[in-house]
């Protein structure tokens, strides 16, 4: 999918395409996960000051990226809504993106969940030059390493099955905002990760990339 290279003229361009392609969506109401309902539209982004707010508040800045994300778009008018494949639940309503400052609690217990898991702590990160995480969507973080920023799927579990052993797992997901936003906006139920799709792409190693992080 053709699209501007520079990250402020994609994410207008994202914004319009993507909003006309919610007008024209048709829900998947056999699938299960949380889609975009018909007719969703972006929420106005945040000023310089509100992102300066958001900023203070999680306790990190954000790369030039993320900035122009929230300066474009600050979540969506109505959540996302699970159907759960029509098989007689009750149909799930939650954000797929978060707005501010609306979410940022959410935002604030994802992050931290991980963090804790993985004994890591703010004084920790920055002295080992850990990337801090950010919530793109509720499984998809940006790993803020401030050379590409990808997108990791993270999310936890238990090592072997015990209980008294909590894990963080963590894999590439995309290589760049932009690569995500297309694949889980444009392209949500037939895609493929970047790593699956671009397998001999030079990608830096991260902590988030390596196994004694569980």
């Amino acid at each position: 999918m053709k699209h501007p290279e520079r990250f402020d003229e994609f994410m207008t361009w994202f914004k319009d395409v993507s909003e006309k392609h919610f007008e024209e969506f048709e829900l998947d109401k056999e699938a299960y996960g949380l889609d975009f309902q018909k007719g969703t539209k972006w929420n106005i982004g945040l000023s310089d000051r509100e992102i300066g707010e958001f900023q203070k508040e999680l306790g990190f800045e954000f790369p030039y990226e993320l900035k122009q994300f929230y300066k474009t778009v600050n979540g969506t008018n109505v959540p996302g809504v699970n159907t759960f494949g029509e098989s007689g639940m009750q149909y799930n309503y939650e954000p797929i993106y978060y707005s501010y400052p609306v979410h940022v609690t959410i935002i604030k217990e994802l992050i931290n969940e991980k963090l804790e898991i993985s004994g890591l702590s703010p004084t920790t990160m920055i002295k080992n030059n850990i990337p801090f995480i950010f919530p793109i969507e509720r499984f998809y973080y940006m790993v803020i390493d401030n050379l590409t920023n990808p997108i990791y799927y993270i999310s936890t579990g238990f090592e072997n099955h015990d209980l008294n052993k909590p894990s963080v797992y963590a894999s590439l997901y995309a290589d760049s905002l932009q690569s995500f936003l297309i694949k889980s906006v444009l392209k949500r139920t037939n895609h493929i990760s970047d790593l699956e799709e671009f397998p001999f792409r030079n990608r830096e190693s991260n902590y988030w990339t390596e196994k004694n992080n569980r």
